[in-house]
């Protein structure tokens, strides 16, 4: 089947960052198979070396056998054109189509000494992470309980007396963090941070008061903004006829009274994020409730962490996290962007941040993605 202007875009543009939206059965597999043997035909790659200088990243292990075996076939294929594609064929090897905890895996077996880990080291699948994973938060959360107050009132405060819930949720926090490359410790020196410095403007509050004032006379009668006019709430809030405490409930009220009028769409945006911007302060009353959770969580990394060590194992975000690590050091990411020339990644949707940041750093060198060399593929 002939390709499609756009395909045949995505396959002969080799020389520039492109982004492709295609969802599922519109020839992704086949527009990358058909980019990977131009680049071999018409890219900027050193002899013997081919091969080795095309990165390819699939979500499965299955995607990653079926693209193989079609880039096999399509230099098969090519025999008689030249003894090039014989030498290509034997060298798939080598080739660099994997799934990206392969693609680490790899790279930190190469680089174990400067990773500081056992080149030999096995990698724990799904279950057996949870398991492990599963097991440190029990034990953290059960020694927290009996030491500190804090750690009680959290577990209450999230789950009552359900402690597989507290497991699962911390579990699901724990995985969240982990994706995004920063340490346990840094997320929480931010979050507390970012409480601390949160403050209330009264000349927000009378922003708020102005901007209702506005849309109650420029609104149909029939409007929920307009009926605020007499009502209780709206009127202690206006004459400031309420104690502190009741300022929270009182804005989410309003926020909930705003209503829509698509003339006034750029006043209601404004006075929506005017009263989210103060509901914020809310957060300072659970302080100690973010700095309990963020505490327990370094704690669960802590044991979490030593358990692996004691079995001499990686998870599959250690395999990421490290491979990160690596590339902070400029030796290194100098010798892996010269030999990774060009760089396509399947199923961009599902990448996090944390292999985000790792194929940025291979496509950039002194500005974000100057090199030129990345062509993601995914679903809008």
């Amino acid at each position: 089947m002939k390709n499609t202007v756009d395909q045949e875009l995505a396959i002969t543009s080799i020389d520039d960052n492109i982004i492709v939206n295609a969802g599922a059965g519109t020839g992704k597999t086949k527009v990358l198979t058909e980019r990977y043997i131009h680049i071999l035909e018409n890219g900027s790659l050193e002899r013997d070396r081919e091969i080795e200088s095309i990165v390819a990243i699939t979500f499965t292990k299955k995607a990653t056998q079926e693209m193989k075996e079609r880039i096999r076939k399509a230099i098969r294929d090519r025999f008689h054109l030249d003894n090039c594609w014989r030498r290509y064929y034997k060298d798939m090897e080598k080739a660099n189509i994997s799934t990206i905890h392969s693609f680490c895996g790899s790279i930190l077996r190469d680089n174990a000494l400067e990773a500081n880990i056992d080149p030999m080291f096995e990698t724990l699948d799904e279950d057996e992470v949870n398991l492990l994973l599963e097991e440190s938060i029990l034990k953290v959360i059960l020694r927290g309980i009996e030491d500190e107050k804090n750690v009680y009132d959290m577990v209450r405060a999230l789950s009552g007396d359900d402690l597989n819930r507290i497991v699962h949720q911390l579990k699901g926090i724990y995985y969240k963090i982990r994706c995004m490359g920063h340490s346990f410790s840094s997320i929480r020196d931010i979050t507390l941070d970012s409480i601390d410095s949160i403050e209330v403007d009264l000349g927000d509050i009378q922003d708020i008061k102005d901007t209702f004032l506005y849309l109650m006379n420029n609104s149909r009668k029939n409007s929920k903004v307009y009926r605020l006019k007499n009502d209780d709430i709206w009127i202690d809030f206006y004459n400031d006829s309420y104690d502190r405490d009741e300022l929270w409930t009182i804005l989410e009220y309003l926020y909930d009274n705003i209503g829509r009028n698509a003339r006034e769409k750029d006043a209601i945006e404004r006075l929506e994020e005017a009263i989210r911007n103060i509901l914020l302060m809310k957060e300072k009353e659970y302080r100690w409730l973010y700095e309990a959770l963020l505490d327990t969580l370094i704690r669960i990394d802590e044991k979490y962490t030593k358990v692996k060590d004691e079995l001499g194992v990686l998870d599959f975000d250690d395999l990421q996290i490290l491979v990160l690590r690596l590339l902070d050091d400029e030796g290194v990411r100098k010798r892996y962007q010269d030999k990774f020339k060009y760089i396509m990644i399947d199923e961009f949707q599902d990448t996090n941040e944390l292999q985000k940041q790792i194929f940025y750093r291979l496509c950039s060198e002194r500005e974000t993605l100057d090199r030129s060399n990345l062509f993601v593929v995914g679903d809008p």
